[in-house]
């Protein structure tokens, strides 16, 4: 099926969105939206920011970013952030239109009102974007399944020079060399890597002001909290709150290592051996939603 647009054929059933769809429910969704060019330059969002619109692109390009540049570039015909608009969930990534294009779209608050009144239409598409979600998800297990079998190989290489610093003859050079290694291999440890928490799993601190800020990632040895201007945080500075899990409260402290408009993040102290075992079964709580079973 392909609708017609100015100056152009575009052939829909290319959109896997739209896979579990008949041509009826297409042509319902799209002439449920407006249409628009945008010149070079626009931003359709930012990172960070709350979904309110639904995009489809169908002429043009455009880059997807971060803080550390583009990411990977799109191009029509796609979706573009459709996940976030039906979780409403923040943006993760910016998205900035690269050349002259067109977009479909439609307000988060018209697509819900359409969703509502048309159940089939809903369901297709729900179904298809959980597809697409759940082959995301397969991808993004394979490359870390290759990560982790590097990890461990290098892992495993730096124990050997260890072993092997051991054996030689023992001087400054070799002491050095060795604390270098062991400070790679410990940090390499998975308690050390940061998890970011669900929603669907409260992971909270309370500070002296009472004020509960989100836990935005967390380890053993880092706390990356959303920042709140009622709250001041002054890098350098000491730093103590409540962690709030679902299973309990604990007690932390560390130094605060730095603060933009958006995050603060702080270096922890040592947790007790209590302490870690519970943010350890919380952390692993919160992995599980990652994975699909």
């Amino acid at each position: 099926m392909s609708h017609d647009c100015p100056s152009m054929n575009i052939d829909f059933r290319s959109v896997p969105l739209f896979n579990d769809l008949s041509d009826e429910q297409v042509e319902l969704f799209l002439k449920a939206m407006q249409r628009r060019r945008l010149p070079a330059g626009h931003v359709l969002f930012e990172q960070g920011s709350v979904p309110d619109c639904f995009f489809l692109l169908v002429e043009g390009a455009v880059s997807v970013r971060d803080e550390d540049g583009e990411r990977f570039l799109v191009r029509a015909v796609t979706p573009v952030g459709e996940l976030s608009v039906f979780t409403n969930e923040e943006r993760r990534l910016a998205a900035v239109v690269t050349e002259p294009s067109e977009v479909m779209f439609l307000p988060r608050a018209e697509l819900q009102q359409l969703l509502q009144t048309n159940g089939e239409l809903a369901f297709g598409l729900m179904r298809g974007l959980l597809r697409l979600a759940g082959r995301k998800i397969g991808r993004d297990r394979r490359r870390l399944r290759e990560m982790r079998a590097n990890i461990v190989t290098t892992q495993k290489a730096m124990k050997r020079m260890q072993e092997f610093l051991l054996e030689g003859e023992d001087n400054p050079l070799h002491a050095a060399l060795f604390e270098e290694l062991d400070a790679l291999v410990e940090q390499n440890k998975r308690w050390h890597y940061l998890v970011e928490p669900s929603r669907l799993v409260r992971t909270q601190v309370r500070v002296d002001s009472n004020v509960l800020l989100r836990v935005i990632a967390l380890s053993n040895e880092w706390l990356h909290l959303e920042a709140n201007p009622a709250c001041e945080f002054v890098p350098g500075k000491d730093w103590s709150g409540v962690l709030l899990l679902e299973e309990r409260e604990l007690p932390v402290s560390g130094t605060v290592d730095s603060v933009t408009a958006t995050e603060v993040v702080i270096f922890l102290d040592e947790l007790i051996p209590e302490y870690e075992q519970d943010l350890s079964v919380h952390l692993s709580r919160a992995q599980m939603l990652d994975v699909v079973l």
